[in-house]
């Protein structure tokens, strides 16, 4: 007799969890799915994660969770030519972005490196190999993300390499702004 109430326990602490997870994680659509419908509909979304990020929104969570899922490695962007400087990020109007958080992105492995940003407040400081220039993305307070392939980083730090450095971004709005796009204009 005294396992019935622990069973009994047992089931109400499950529908407590299974009901706390619905609220806080879970779409509209989804609370309406039985249990079962939900598992089998997870276990897809999991198996298609790559090309479900691929759409995904562009920040740099997602971006960095796609890489994780491509990259050849675990390492992180870190060699031993690293060079810290200082930078402002600018659109290609030349006006100060205030930037949120930096993404740098080897293109080779990409193994990477992220960092707050100064918010266009300053100096950002940054991290990079010079011998093997990376990719940067970067995502702005108001929810766009700019980006710089490693040919044009490259070419900005070839002009100056002394002092603070500007460097221009491309902005892709929030409202088109996709991982994969992003990604497929990397070119990784």
């Amino acid at each position: 007799m005294i396992k019935e109430p622990r069973l009994s326990q047992l089931e109400k602490s499950k529908a407590k969890a299974w009901y706390d997870f619905r609220l806080r994680y879970m779409t509209e659509e989804e609370k309406q799915m039985s249990k079962e419908d939900w598992l089998d509909y997870y276990d897809k979304v999991v198996a298609n994660e790559k090309l479900a990020l691929y759409s995904a929104p562009l920040t740099i969570d997602f971006m960095k969770h796609s890489l994780e899922l491509t990259k050849q490695n675990d390492k992180t962007y870190w060699t031993q030519n690293m060079v810290n400087f200082t930078t402002v990020f600018t659109d290609t109007k030349g006006n100060v972005l205030p930037v949120t958080d930096v993404l740098v992105i080897n293109p080779v492995d990409l193994g990477m490196r992220e960092s707050k940003g100064a918010l266009g407040m300053g100096g950002q400081f940054v991290m990079i190999d010079i011998n093997e220039v990376p990719h940067v993305m970067v995502q702005l307070r108001n929810g766009d993300a700019g980006y710089i392939p490693s040919e044009a980083l490259g070419e900005v730090l070839s002009k100056s390499f002394a002092g603070k450095i500007e460097i221009p971004v491309k902005v892709i709005p929030k409202k088109i702004g996709r991982v994969g796009v992003l990604r497929d204009l990397l070119k990784i």
